[in-house]
């Protein structure tokens, strides 16, 4: 979905293989960045991230990472960086002056640091997070480059399945930094998804998101890259050209209410009120916080097995600015409601058989997206953990709200949008800390509240 840069012959988006690994010594992460570093002591790597599948690394707690790579000269020598904004424009984001460079990264570790070149772009909390860092300046320096990590896992270590995944991703001037996707009412008759999202903009633009939710097997759910890049690349018109033939498409079809979408084909397989929405915000440069519902007529509901189908559904979200797609992202869900009445389970309004005991526990740390997928399609049913991190606990009121909050919207954005997540379970302060804080049940009435409020639509065991 993200129109990211691909060569013949190259894969310039995926940084996987080739990494350099060595046990973390005592200060050596302000070295870990400089390209003249020794390579003595290092050991190639194919997994990132796990790094005690390595031989001698097994017990180790931290490691560092260093990995060279090599993106095609146009990157250098594009308008920014040449000094003359009206050479070799395009109607393509790709050497467009208003494309963006980012080095996104998941799965590498609990806490860390990352480095690109011998800058620091910033930290790695989290590791199913997505961390994504603007990197335009750098990649126009050269076509060689370093990307340095310095990785700490947590007390619980990832399945051997989990690989990290580290990308060159292009996007235009607004990048989806983050989707919250709940459903807030599901009949036969009528659903409604509230999205959020968290939307960075280069600068002020008027853009349209258009958000389109269509069943997982319908063959028109999403957008191919082929079909997008050729809406992006006009051939032979102007932008502006392309975007009036859009629009005298779409009144012929539907009618002037949903004239002006980046994508016409949407019209073909949903309607505005039923599995489309559309809105024209003005984005701010910098972070913009957004918010919209989405609403389905006759849905197909999830259910868990034995109850009935495991439905499931993708919701499309695509920012676009001038008539062309700047970013787009995916997230799969069922529509389903969850409720808990008097210790009983109830999913779309019928009692489960097997009632809260027949929830699996996912304990302490969110899972790979695969976990939850895998769940969705099995029709089993989830209590995912949110666990607060001893470490950084500091015992005082605010600092604990501020942790919770932020524990409860990272666990709401992961996970909030899988129909197998049927509750949350806070796990205010672990190990000998919480013996020794004595607030233990203040703590966990804190997280409790923070959970309901990043996620109204299910229960808090």
């Amino acid at each position: 979905m993200t129109f990211a840069l691909t060569v013949p012959g190259e894969d310039a988006r995926s940084l996987a293989g080739d990494w350099l690994v060595r046990a973390a010594g005592q200060g050596e992460w302000r070295t870990v960045a400089d390209r003249g570093l020794d390579k003595t002591g290092w050991q190639a790597t194919a997994t990132p991230g796990r790094w005690w599948l390595d031989p001698g690394l097994a017990d180790e707690s931290a490691v560092l990472y260093r990995r060279h790579f090599e993106l095609p000269e146009n990157l250098s020598t594009g308008p920014d960086s040449a000094g003359h904004p009206d050479t070799h424009r395009d109607t393509h984001w790709d050497t467009h002056r208003d494309a963006r460079w980012w080095l996104v990264a998941t799965g590498l570790c609990d806490l860390g640091h990352l480095w690109l070149d011998g800058t620091y772009l910033g930290d790695l909390r989290g590791r199913h997070a997505e961390h994504a860092f603007e990197v335009n300046p750098l990649l126009r320096f050269g076509s060689e480059h370093l990307a340095a990590v310095e990785a700490a896992r947590g007390a619980v270590r990832v399945p051997q399945t989990e690989n990290a995944q580290v990308q060159i991703q292009r996007t235009g001037p607004a990048r989806i930094e983050r989707v919250r996707a709940l459903v807030i009412e599901a009949s036969p008759d009528r659903a409604v998804l509230r999205i959020a999202a968290t939307v960075d903009s280069a600068g002020t633009h008027r853009c349209e998101v258009t958000t389109t939710v269509l069943p997982a097997d319908d063959l028109d759910a999403g957008w191919s890259q082929d079909a997008a890049r050729q809406e992006a690349e006009p051939d032979g018109e102007t932008v502006a050209q392309a975007a009036r033939e859009r629009s005298e498409q779409e009144r012929e079809t539907t009618g002037d209410a949903t004239a002006g979408v980046s994508r016409p084909r949407i019209h073909q397989i949903a309607t505005l009120g039923d599995g489309l929405a559309l809105s024209e915000p003005v984005l701010a440069r910098g972070r913009n916080e957004l918010e919209w519902l989405v609403a389905l007529e006759r849905p197909s509901l999830w259910w868990p097995a034995g109850l009935g189908d495991q439905a499931l559904y993708c919701i499309d979200i695509d920012v676009a600015i001038d008539g062309r797609s700047s970013h787009a992202v995916r997230r799969p869900t069922g529509i389903r409601t969850v409720s808990v009445r008097r210790g009983k389970l109830a999913v779309n309004g019928e009692p489960h058989r097997d009632g809260l005991d027949g929830l699996r526990v996912i304990e302490h740390e969110l899972s790979h997206p695969g976990v939850y997928e895998s769940a969705n399609t099995d029709g089993r049913l989830l209590c995912q953990q949110v666990t607060l991190d001893a470490s950084v606990f500091a015992g005082a009121e605010r600092g604990l709200r501020a942790l919770a909050a932020q524990a409860a919207a990272a666990a709401a954005d992961h996970a909030g949008h899988h129909p197998s997540v049927a509750a949350w379970q806070p796990v205010p302060v672990t190990g000998e800390h919480r013996r020794r804080s004595g607030l233990s049940p203040w703590a966990h009435r804190t997280v409790r509240h923070a959970m309901h409020s990043a996620d109204p639509t299910r229960p808090v065991l």
